[in-house]
């Protein structure tokens, strides 16, 4: 019986380790989606930017 209860106990710490990890990575990931979003934004927004305001220009 106490063998059933300690193998329970690693499967649920297991469990709780594994949820825990999976937690970390997707706080990792939001994190690093958000930074390349923003360096996007900042670097080729502007160049698409300048780019309409050139074709304009020409036109």
């Amino acid at each position: 019986m106490e063998v059933l209860l300690l193998l329970g106990l690693l499967f649920t710490g297991a469990i709780v380790a594994d949820y825990i990890r999976i937690r970390k990575q997707n706080t990792k990931l939001r994190r690093n989606v958000a930074v390349l979003s923003e360096y996007v934004a900042k670097h080729y927004g502007l160049d698409y930017t300048y780019w309409l305001i050139n074709k304009e220009e020409d036109e």
